[in-house]
């Protein structure tokens, strides 16, 4: 079996983020999908429940009081506001999630393009143009959509089946008149964890070589996942490679990431002292005083905020071109 140099595929991987400006914002919009998540919902602390954490009151009780309260009313009185406020921001989700997957799909192409312009020595160094590479994209996302769903359902069948082998252990271990399979119950939790570990090891792998199958090669989605999955079992050592060098580059990166953003935000309160001090601010805030202090902090807030989009897409970037390559070398390797 020939083995991939992915030292070079680093190299070459850094070396493209760091010609094409164009991957930057394609990566940005790749991570903010990726990154929308939900929220946790406010949980009532001891007063609200009754005078003691143990004491819980009555339905009927608990809804005259929330009825009563401010937020209540105000619920109350714009109820359908709030309604087509939820359905806004769902809708927003659903298009920020296919604005990701465009861009992802646009950088897999661009990526690819670009590779195999510089191998035939047809474009050295050509600048990428944004909207061009976006629109090239939309097509692809569609299929690439196709395939999450399609993965997220194996992935829930392999859970589900995996958590009752788990549970069924479990719960025959405490039960006396099973107590003498209960070995062969906790062999079978025992496989069924180590199975949902090394499943974990290759989602994560299948995932991103198989994002690429389905946007680079001809054909149905399942047909790319078909191919995919030929080409991880033929192609295992360089697989397994390509995960650590992924892991070890992810872990700098996080590193890299975490002392950048404390550096700013250190450079940011140093430059707020500096420009603070000289106000006196020990006493209560006068008011010109109170809203040159939110506007510094407010200022801070979106300069951060934007070193971290930035920060975001140029891993984004980094990792989409990474994988490409990878996957870029192991089809060579299945097609040699």
């Amino acid at each position: 079996m020939q083995y991939i140099d992915f030292t070079l595929i680093v190299r070459r991987s850094l070396d493209m983020v760091r010609r094409y400006q164009t991957l930057w914002w394609l990566g940005i919009l790749a991570a903010l999908g990726q990154g929308a998540g939900g929220s946790v919902p406010n949980i009532p602390g001891n007063n609200d429940l009754g005078n003691s954490p143990h004491e819980f009151p009555s339905d009927v009780a608990w809804i005259d009081r929330a009825k009563e309260s401010l937020v209540g009313r105000i619920f109350d009185d714009h109820r359908m506001f709030f309604l087509v406020g939820a359905l806004v921001i769902v809708a927003f989700l659903f298009w920020l999630g296919y604005v990701s997957f465009v861009a992802r799909a646009s950088l897999i192409m661009e990526i690819d393009r670009v590779e195999k312009e510089e191998e035939t020595a047809h474009s050295k160094h050509k600048q990428l143009h944004f909207q061009e590479a976006y629109q090239k994209g939309k097509p692809q996302a569609w299929r690439l959509i196709g395939f999450s769903c399609l993965l997220s359902l194996y992935i829930l069948a392999a859970v589900t089946v995996f958590g009752v082998l788990i549970a069924g252990a479990i719960y025959a271990g405490n039960q006396p008149n099973l107590s003498s399979i209960t070995w062969v119950l906790g062999l079978l939790a025992t496989v069924a964890g180590v199975g949902l570990f090394l499943g974990a090891f290759y989602v994560s792998v299948y995932q991103r070589l198989g994002e690429r199958a389905v946007v680079l090669r001809k054909g149905t989605v399942v047909e790319a996942m078909r191919f995919t999955y030929q080409l991880t079992l033929n192609q295992r050592s360089n697989v397994t490679s390509a995960w650590l060098v992924n892991l070890g580059v992810s872990l700098v990166i996080v590193f890299v990431s975490f002392a950048a953003l404390l550096i700013a935000g250190g450079l940011l309160t140093l430059i707020g002292y500096l420009v603070l001090s000289p106000l006196h601010i020990a006493s209560p805030l006068a008011g010109n005083q109170a809203g040159l202090v939110y506007s510094l902090l407010g200022l801070g807030a979106v300069l951060i905020t934007a070193f971290g989009l930035l920060l975001s897409g140029l891993i984004s970037a980094f990792t989409s071109s990474y994988w490409t390559m990878t996957y870029r070398a192991l089809d060579y390797l299945a097609r040699a």
